[in-house]
């Protein structure tokens, strides 16, 4: 059975990505999660971090 977390991105300006991915681990303050993104214009940053650059 595969697990799935329900994650909302904030992005600016004003766009809010929203879905549904796999769960691989929920280790409390961390959760590693699969997914896959396309399409995407800009890139998306989590908490300051960048973690897609599509350049």
């Amino acid at each position: 059975m595969v697990r799935k977390i329900h994650l909302i991105y904030r992005r600016i300006p004003n766009r809010i990505l929203e879905r549904e991915d796999e769960l691989i681990a929920d280790l409390g303050d961390i959760i590693v999660a699969k997914s896959k993104f396309e399409g995407m214009i800009t890139p998306l940053f989590v908490n300051g971090a960048k973690v897609i650059d599509n350049g």
